[in-house]
């Protein structure tokens, strides 16, 4: 009996920071295939691994975005974080679909 590979996934990670946050994407595709989904996550500069993140990002290829913010961060940082969630996600669709 042979093993027979049945997909391959392909794993990117990107980051970016801002405003004292650190954003962090993450894209699971199959090989060969386009990038569907990002996801991702915010975290402050000063925060340790284990505190829990500042927000939770969801991006779609079809134009979807969410960012779900938790308390404690100011409508400046918020406008900071989600303006490059907007560069960050387009510009890592395009990157990793244009392959």
């Amino acid at each position: 009996m042979a093993v027979t590979k049945l997909s391959s996934v392909t794993r990117s990670s990107y980051s970016n920071e801002v405003g004292g946050y650190t954003i962090e994407y993450n894209i699971a595709r199959n090989e060969g295939e386009k990038a569907m989904q990002i996801t991702g996550s915010v975290r402050s500069n000063t925060s340790k691994r284990s505190d829990p993140v500042a927000c939770n990002i969801y991006a779609g290829v079809n134009g979807d975005l969410n960012v779900n913010f938790n308390p404690g961060i100011s409508a400046d940082d918020k406008t900071l974080i989600f303006s490059a969630c907007l560069t960050d996600v387009d510009s890592i669709f395009n990157e990793l679909n244009q392959e």
